[in-house]
């Protein structure tokens, strides 16, 4: 069984509010659909609003996300809830600083929330802590507070891994920094122990039933033409480290599904079926590579169209997005839901997929969902 806790990811930067007077000023239909007098209109059912959107996470009646306080005097982070079935969005935190929003680094168990949140102000810190909230609402909690880059919850524990590797593209060296997998009670009750140091730019952890799984760079071995990131695992309760999957590249975000492994490599998506070493190619990205949620043998990845493009170009234009889909076996591409900007943090229980897409007129992020 997939436990939801363990869709958390490390971060990646987010599209600041201010850029979006750039998105609606050409629109190319027709390309990637979904767009109207110039303003990109996303398919899929409307969910919510809010200030910022920028994690969601789910269980089996709620959906979770984060979002920056909607006052210009106060943007400090919130985490919602909302039930599935419908009925008004609960706030159940507010915070008094800015929350991390970059790739999903929002977590759920069966009675609480868990997020990671700034140390400070300071926009470039690598610094962050790891709270958590009851679903039923109460005073947060401080269980971490370090260079955490990535976490996940599984039983009675907290995995999470910490490194400089925040604010750092890939190819950049992290000079005099080695990453730590690290782990802990769940409820703060304990001291944090190392399972695995002296790693070099350890970002992303995930879980199965047995194992925690971690994912890092080799580096430059002699000989070698580039760089290779790896898959590592050790049993939960600590033993031995065995590498189980490796690609050329850069290490990123790390999916398990029953029968197989998703990963990124810079901006490459791969697939490893359990038990191969050498993963297999499914498709280059433009965009948020990492931004992606598997069900069954489907990955649902978002398409940014041309925002790049649009941000540094002297003629400006935007391409509205979409939601593309690939069979893991196939590797066939097919879009899911268009009309989309910049969606991210694609979420999916097996029944809908749930995800966050911006406005081309205002600084406000929608989250949808549509059934798979």
């Amino acid at each position: 069984m997939v436990d939801v806790a363990r869709f958390t990811h490390g971060p990646r930067s987010r599209m600041l509010p201010s850029a979006w007077f750039l998105v609606g000023i050409i629109c190319l239909s027709g390309m990637f659909g979904g767009c109207s007098e110039g303003n990109c209109e996303p398919e899929g059912e409307l969910f919510a609003e809010a200030s910022g959107l920028g994690t969601i996470a789910l269980d089996e009646e709620a959906v979770y996300w984060t979002a920056r306080a909607s006052s210009p005097e106060n943007r400090a982070g919130q985490v919602w809830r909302k039930a599935k079935s419908g009925g008004e969005p609960e706030l159940l935190y507010q915070g008094e600083r800015d929350p991390i929003f970059d790739l999903p680094v929002l977590a759920v168990d069966a009675t609480h929330v868990y997020w990671l949140e700034r140390c400070g102000t300071r926009l470039g810190d690598v610094c962050a802590e790891v709270r958590r909230v009851p679903k039923a609402g109460g005073p947060s909690q401080l269980l971490v507070r370090d260079d955490v880059y990535a976490f996940a919850v599984d039983g009675g524990r907290l995995f999470f891994s910490t490194s400089k590797e925040r604010n750092t593209a890939p190819e950049v060296p992290t000079a005099g920094s080695k990453g730590t997998l690290w782990s802990m009670p769940k409820d703060g009750s304990g001291t944090p122990v190392a399972l695995v140091t002296e790693l070099e730019k350890l970002r992303d952890v995930a879980l199965d039933d047995t194992h925690v799984y971690f994912v890092a760079d080799r580096g430059l071995e002699e000989g070698s033409e580039g760089r290779e990131a790896w898959v590592s695992r050790l049993p939960k309760a600590g033993g031995p480290v065995e590498t189980v999957v490796w690609a050329d590249g850069y290490p990123g975000h790390l999916v398990l599904t029953e029968q197989a492994m998703v990963l990124t490599s810079g901006t490459v998506l791969y697939r490893a079926n359990r038990g191969d070493a050498m993963p297999v190619f499914l498709k280059q990205v433009e965009g948020r590579v990492e931004d992606f949620a598997v069900s069954g043998d489907t990955v649902y990845f978002g398409d940014e169209g041309d925002y790049e493009d649009a941000m540094l170009s002297d003629d400006p234009k935007y391409v509205c997005g979409a939601i593309r889909s690939m069979s893991l076996e196939e590797k066939v591409v097919k879009t899911f839901s268009q009309g989309q900007v910049r969606p991210h943090s694609l979420m999916t229980d097996g029944t809908m997929l749930y995800w966050a897409s911006g406005s081309t007129d205002s600084a406000v992020t929608t989250l949808r969902r549509s059934r798979l």
